[in-house]
């Protein structure tokens, strides 16, 4: 239930500065083509932090410290935004808190895995999973 509503704060926070980040650019100066830069690039570097996260997460005994800190810079990357006052601090805040994102899936999943009954497992999952904004 505690990773479900981690989840769900974590996704509705990013969610809401998502909704608001065209506005944000465009009140910078920038366009539609910083917005596409700026989301390519967050996503690309997620992709490798769910890698790092992943071999990370194999070599750890402690995963609960990982995906702490994974939520930490995420939420700490999407506030930032807020007090960003040219595209590339947003950029540079974009892309920070995907790779705390994209880094703490890993050591959030398997001590999620290990702490269910393996009969129950889909039930753990299905409801972090439910806890996401989409």
């Amino acid at each position: 239930m505690g990773v479900s509503l981690a989840s769900f704060f974590s996704d509705v926070s990013h969610e809401l500065a998502t909704a608001v980040l065209p506005v944000v650019l465009l009140s910078l100066g920038a366009g539609a083509g910083v917005l596409g830069i700026i989301e390519g690039s967050a996503d690309g570097l997620s992709a490798m932090a769910k890698l790092w996260g992943g071999i990370t997460a194999d070599r750890v005994r402690r995963r609960k410290p990982l995906a702490a800190v994974g939520y930490l810079v995420t939420a700490v990357g999407t506030a930032a935004i807020g007090f960003s006052t040219q595209s590339w601090q947003v950029l540079l805040c974009r892309v920070s808190a995907w790779i705390g994102r994209g880094s703490r899936s890993a050591s959030r999943d398997v001590p999620m895995s290990e702490a269910s009954h393996p009969a129950a497992r889909g039930k753990a999952f299905g409801m972090e999973r439910a806890g996401r904004s989409r």
